[in-house]
């Protein structure tokens, strides 16, 4: 099991428990914004998304924030992302904001993976953490998008929107969103699951 996450504070048990509280969740709108506004018209993004009518944000990283610690002093709070769970309807697109000017890299996992022996839930435990390419996890089985590396992306640049990335949930499932610099994910387990539901009808 070397090189496999090893940090196991996400319990396959409690993940499914998690599961199930959310699924009877209403699905989270305070975070959505509609297209449009300021901070969306006046920075160039990658990969912007083809007129959707909300996005839900998820921030890579969290410098700046109250609980961030002194720059050098680790990552233990900065390299996490918020929130760790986003509960969507099918249909919208998620803005993973990674703007802290950090090397994060956004990967996202599809739904009801079941590798690595685990259960039919995606779990931190379904990426192969022994795969590498330079720092980066490159696990490709199941995996939907891999966001723009941030190797020779100035940090002005990184700040600016360059490696942020636009995903369109089209399919309900619980997804895996992981930053894939490995020792951010094997250290501090940096991931959201996100939750999409069909809207009620």
């Amino acid at each position: 099991m070397a090189g496999r996450f090893s940090l196991w504070f996400v319990p396959l048990a409690v993940v499914g428990l998690v599961w199930a509280v959310i699924v009877a969740a209403p699905p989270a709108t305070h975070a959505s914004r509609a297209v449009g506004s300021a901070s969306e018209s006046t920075v160039a993004l990658h990969n912007p998304p083809h007129d959707p009518k909300y996005i839900y944000d998820v921030l890579f990283g969290l410098e700046g924030e109250p609980w961030d610690p002194p720059r050098g002093a680790g990552g233990v709070t900065r390299d996490r992302n918020t929130p760790a769970v986003a509960v969507v309807t099918t249909g919208t697109t998620v803005h993973f904001i990674n703007r802290t000017g950090a090397p994060h890299r956004v990967a996202v996992y599809d739904t009801g993976l079941a590798k690595l022996g685990t259960g039919p839930v995606t779990t931190l435990a379904d990426i192969d953490t022994r795969i590498l390419q330079g720092s980066f996890i490159d696990d490709a089985e199941g995996r939907l998008v891999h966001g723009p590396s941030p190797d020779g992306v100035s940090e002005a640049d990184r700040r600016a929107g360059a490696i942020d990335l636009y995903y369109t949930f089209t399919r309900p499932g619980q997804y895996l969103v992981i930053c894939s610099l490995s020792s951010h994910f094997l250290n501090y387990g940096q991931a959201t699951f996100v939750v999409v539901q069909d809207p009620p009808r």
